[in-house]
């Protein structure tokens, strides 16, 4: 980490240049961890599916707004009992960027081999939830505190591209 005195007297840290390589976590253990969180089909029918889920939001967002190193795991299954494990890390990429990279795990359907796919977000935001699709999309500044049932988040990638919802 690199930390430059200015004239003024302002100290900066955390400066990066090009030359020097990020500064990395050295273990696993210098992350919050979170989960594993279970969705199933019995969660979303009794309710308990939206308060797991605000939980998830909330956790990412905090993590991702803060910049602080984090990894959750959530399963989510379908009304046919299928699993999708997500896996989710906020971290620095190998440029030192902050992102977090997602990784999706999905057992094979009729005849299909199982699937496994990554992506990394660069950028989330925080949209209003509404229920009826045709409402405008509403961003949510970084600044206001809510509730992580009060939004949701949109992921987009290094071009700027939606690749995701939470």
């Amino acid at each position: 980490m690199l930390s430059l005195l200015f004239p003024s007297g302002v100290t900066t840290v955390g400066v990066s240049c090009s030359g020097l390589s990020p500064q990395r976590p050295e273990t696993k253990g210098q992350q919050d961890d979170a989960g594993p969180y279970v969705v199933t089909n019995a969660d979303i029918i009794s309710g308990s599916a939206s308060k797991k889920m605000a939980e998830v939001r909330t956790f990412l967002w905090e993590h991702w707004s803060k910049r602080k190193l984090g990894h959750l795991q959530l399963t989510l299954f379908s009304k046919e009992g299928v699993a999708t494990n997500t896996t989710y890390e906020i971290e620095p990429d190998e440029h030192g960027t902050w992102s977090l990279k997602v990784s999706l795990d999905r057992p094979s359907l009729k005849g299909t081999t199982s699937e496994h796919s990554e992506y990394r977000t660069y950028t989330v935001r925080r949209t209003a939830s509404t229920h009826d699709q045709q409402s405008p999309v509403t961003l949510i500044p970084e600044t206001e505190i809510r509730t992580g049932d009060a939004y949701r988040l949109v992921f987009y990638d290094e071009k700027d591209k939606k690749v995701g919802v939470v």
